[in-house]
């Protein structure tokens, strides 16, 4: 957001006031997009309060979860730091298949069987963190 508005004053507009600015991290899931954006939880984030207020008024034509709001920073870090949480628990997945292939166990069944306790989401090992969102 900062490398928006700095430039917007600048040129001697007042985000938030002449220029309304707001963020929104992007939580939709490819080929699922549409449902996801109508159906999902939207965290919006604004320079100011009437940025936030207008951005809401809007959201609420389309979405059906909940919408929480926050500053525009704030709401940048939570999308870097779902982002962060998500490429961290791939790499456990990841780093979890190759002990268990160094020592000849099954990473599946691991995972599977460590799944069923009720805190714990081992994912599926993969081919590494990569998507339009992620990388």
């Amino acid at each position: 957001v900062k490398y928006i508005c700095e430039p917007l004053k600048e040129k001697g507009f007042m985000p938030g006031r002449d220029v309304f600015v707001a963020y929104s991290p992007e939580r939709v899931l490819p080929g699922n997009i549409l449902h996801e954006l109508i159906h999902n939880n939207r965290i919006l984030g604004g320079v100011s309060e009437e940025s936030c207020r207008i951005i809401k008024d809007y959201y609420k034509l389309f979405v059906e979860g909940d919408i929480e709001l926050t500053d525009a920073n704030t709401a940048e870090m939570c999308k870097l730091t779902e982002n962060a949480y998500r490429d961290v628990n791939i790499a456990f997945a990841n780093e979890m298949a190759k002990m268990c292939q160094a020592a000849g166990i099954n990473a599946w069944e691991v995972q599977k069987l460590c799944n069923k306790h009720p805190r714990v989401n081992i994912l599926s090992p993969g081919p590494g963190v990569g998507g339009h969102c992620i990388a």
